[in-house]
């Protein structure tokens, strides 16, 4: 089961796309990825990764890599894509700066729009993990 929620950036000139599970685990850095222990998580969403837009509507803040050395490079959201690996064949992430958004470009990764609606597992969302 999903529930619909508005794609939101951390930073407007980030660019969002769809990750595939095999494609994140073959591209990214996992030890970035791993560095913070989110191989063991809760399966459940914290109220600090949504919003509100001036609409009303619930907006997910996507997690955004960077290219540093060549190398994805989370700048936040580790945790959010661990949940969301754990109950999704994709995820979608943002990409922070030129080089980045090209590495994502190289893979033929599914851009998201920014501000739409995107489907993610219908979890629980707590106010503090």
């Amino acid at each position: 089961m999903t529930n619909s929620y508005i794609a939101r950036l951390t930073n407007p000139s980030d660019v969002a796309f769809w990750v595939s599970r095999d494609t994140f685990c073959e591209k990214c850095d996992q030890s970035d990825f791993r560095c913070r222990e989110v191989l063991h998580v809760d399966i459940i969403f914290s109220q600090q990764w949504f919003e509100d837009n001036e609409n009303g509507q619930l907006c997910f803040l996507l997690p955004t890599v960077r290219l540093a050395s060549g190398k994805t490079e989370f700048i936040n959201g580790r945790h959010r894509t661990a949940v969301l690996l754990s109950t999704c064949n994709r995820v979608p992430i943002a990409f922070a700066g030129p080089d980045a958004v090209s590495f994502a470009e190289s893979l033929a990764l599914n851009r998201i729009a920014a501000e739409r609606e995107i489907q993610l597992p219908d979890l629980e969302i707590v106010n503090n993990i």
